[in-house]
């Protein structure tokens, strides 16, 4: 008796297919074709931006007696929805800014084709559930931009949290050593007195002395911190 393969990851999602994909009218061919190049454009775009983190990919090689040998794409990764509105991008319904598990998987006959179902299914759930597409992917010059405005809102954020414990500004020490190299990186330094706890501490790196400063005061105020 053979044993039908288990079609869904970890997280229950079902795997993409070949049947399905070409079953599927509205993937173009050119997409297909694409897939695994636009999946690398789109997590490069991300992850600098820290709306993805933690990525691994996965391969499993599997040779039923009496059948085919398949091939299993994982891809697997922490998705920050919080960052997702900088980019256009929405939030899955029903979830909140935190971050969350996510695997997108492909199952082929071949590597190759497991990989494109894979990235397929990864494009696929960034458009569908969030709004991204590969196609409206920042420039690096725009990715910059998008870099900067959410470390202030992260850093106006954290003061935010500091102004609710009762942080008192007047306590607040901040240092930054230079960088050694050109543009940097510098490493800057955070402490501030709460009354009735104690001293909040932070540290921080960046490319440029506020970036570094930035960076120091968000780890301060961070929900992990407090």
């Amino acid at each position: 008796t053979k044993t039908a393969p288990n079609l869904t990851n970890e997280l229950g999602r079902k795997m993409l297919t070949l049947n399905e994909l070409n079953n599927n009218p509205a993937t173009p061919i050119a997409q297909k074709n694409n897939a695994v190049n636009q999946h690398h454009n789109v997590l490069s775009n991300l992850s600098a931006m820290g709306v993805i983190t933690n990525f691994h990919e996965k391969f499993i090689h599997m040779k039923p007696r009496g059948e085919r040998e398949r091939f299993v794409t994982h891809l697997r990764y922490t998705l920050h929805p919080s960052n997702l509105s900088l980019l256009g991008g929405t939030g899955s319904p029903g979830t909140t800014s935190k971050s969350m598990l996510m695997v997108n998987s492909g199952m082929a006959h071949t590597k190759k084709e497991s990989r494109m179902l894979a990235a397929m299914d990864f494009l696929t759930q960034l458009y569908t559930d969030h709004s991204l597409s590969p196609l409206n992917m920042p420039t690096p010059s725009e990715r910059n931009k998008i870099a900067k405005k959410m470390w202030k809102r992260e850093v106006k954020r954290s003061k935010s949290m500091l102004d609710l414990i009762g942080c008192d500004s007047r306590s607040v020490l901040c240092s930054v050593e230079d960088g050694h190299k050109r543009n940097g990186p510098y490493k800057a330094s955070f402490s501030a007195r709460i009354p009735g706890w104690g001293t909040l501490v932070g540290e921080g790196m960046g490319k440029s002395k506020e970036e570094a400063m930035a960076a120091a005061h968000t780890n301060a105020g961070s929900e992990e911190t407090l």
